[in-house]
């Protein structure tokens, strides 16, 4: 089996092990821990949201500049990124290669991305204080604040450790030993996903679970940190790190953090998009709703990540065939995959309904309406995101201002029309949002780029 049949493998038990968390651990949960310890504990866990945008888009900088840097090239400007690759990087400019100094080139870049991760995790850990203030206020006085206080610093130590690990990640994918990636990764999940299952039987204070998920990612970067000395970084010694930052040149600093700056924006603006509402939810006083909502939304973005599957693992290929030329290949592959993952959510679907009726059928809250609702947005979403893969192939970021726009429409109105419309109020602004800002856009672009409109329906 080849990396990439591996990746994919590793990929899979990933999303089965975040199927599982969902599908077995929340109803034992909410046997076990009661509607009080499962709403912190759900609360909780967007935080470890805001882990996944803590780098600030400096894993996809690593990744997309790091095959240059080793092939003794300069990091090309952002905007350039396209025609290098459409080119030969190793025979596109009469630029000078001294293969002595590839390694201290790699040290450097490795170096400075590490100091921005490093200040963009500090940034990130703030938000997430004010975000476990927020949730502290809308608890209600019976609550033990120790133990919501001891919860939601294990779920906030997370942000940093996850925000390294994918770190180091982003060097193994930069240096094409993706299954390492993946294997660590899936290690890490089974591991988390296990240790839950056990402690949540067993109830034992909510505070365990945050202390497993910490532990989870510790071990992740742990791993990622072995990999990466093992070889692509065998000759990087931390003792000299104000050296490596010292020989990063003016220009490759400019062209860094001007990719990762684009990166990072569009990724902040989709946590606020996507998370903007649930941060909302976490502040009213009843537990069940808040536990409702945050596991429909957990459960309808568990479906549509596991849909994605087939399509992200081809990323790597797509890449190549973008950068070859193979534009057939290229279009035939992407919609191929594309379809899959449509198949995919929409089978995932009556599933997701079924599971939402076995828990909240005799709650009285209106599951069926806001499942629809909420899975139409998704779907939409699901749609953006497959044709945004396709553009990205490119190397190019050209959703910023969409993505800014929307999450700060999101930012703006999502209170106010929480507390004037509650729950429907924050499903239609996000979908609406959505829809005027971005889920049309990716897919007008691959539409416009290959004169192709069969792409809208996954044919090429």
């Amino acid at each position: 089996m080849d990396h990439l049949d591996r990746s994919s493998v590793y990929a899979w038990l990933t999303m089965s092990s975040q199927v599982l968390l969902m599908i077995f651990i929340i109803p034992v949960a909410t046997v076990n821990l009661g509607q009080s310890s499962l709403a912190l504990w759900l609360s909780a866990l967007l935080l470890v949201s805001l882990s996944s945008v803590a780098d600030f888009g400096v894993y996809n900088t690593i990744v997309r500049t790091l095959p240059f840097v080793k092939s003794g090239k300069s990091i090309p400007e952002f905007s350039e990124v396209l025609a290098l690759h459409n080119k030969n990087i190793h025979a596109l400019e009469d630029e000078a290669i001294d293969v002595d100094d590839i390694p201290s080139k790699i040290n450097s870049l490795v170096a400075f991305g590490l100091k921005q991760i490093l200040f963009s995790s500090v940034l990130a850990s703030i938000i997430g204080l004010l975000i476990g203030y927020f949730m502290y206020q809308g608890r209600s006085d019976s609550f033990l604040n120790l133990n919501f206080i001891f919860t939601i610093f294990f779920y906030w130590l997370v942000i940093p450790t996850y925000a390294l690990g994918r770190f180091f990640e982003s060097i193994l994918l930069g240096s094409d030993q993706v299954s390492k990636a993946k294997k660590n990764e899936s290690i890490s999940v089974l591991l988390r996903t296990v240790l839950l299952s056990a402690f949540i039987l067993s109830s034992m204070p909510i505070f365990w679970l945050g202390l497993i998920h910490f532990l989870s990612c510790l071990i992740q970067l742990v791993l990622n940190i072995f990999c990466v000395s093992e070889k692509p970084l065998r000759g990087f010694k931390f003792t000299n790190f104000q050296k490596y930052l010292s020989q990063f040149s003016v220009k490759d600093r400019s062209n860094f953090t001007k990719g990762q700056y684009r990166f990072g924006v569009n990724l902040f603006s989709t946590y606020i998009i996507m998370n903007a509402g649930p941060i909302a939810v976490t502040g009213m006083k009843s537990d069940e709703t808040v536990s409702f909502y945050l596991i429909l939304v957990r459960m309808l973005l568990v479906v549509k990540q596991f849909a994605q599957v087939p399509l992200i693992v081809s990323v790597p290929q797509l890449v190549k065939y973008r950068s070859d030329l193979s534009i057939k290949n290229l279009l035939d592959m992407f919609s191929k995959r594309g379809a899959i993952t449509i198949a995919l959510y929409l089978i995932g679907l009556p599933i997701s309904l079924f599971y939402i009726y076995l828990l909240f059928n005799q709650s009285g809250v209106d599951y069926l309406y806001y499942w629809f609702l909420l899975s139409f947005i998704i779907f939409l979403e699901l749609n953006h995101s497959n044709h945004a893969q396709l553009v990205l192939t490119k190397n190019v970021q050209p959703f910023l201002i969409p993505s800014f726009l929307a999450a700060g429409l999101c930012a703006t109105l999502m209170f106010p029309i929480f507390d004037k419309f509650g729950i429907i109020g924050i499903i239609f602004l996000q979908g609406a949002v959505q829809l005027i800002c971005s889920n049309w856009y990716s897919i007008y672009l691959n539409v416009k780029e290959f004169n192709n409109l069969k792409l809208i329906f996954y044919k090429s």
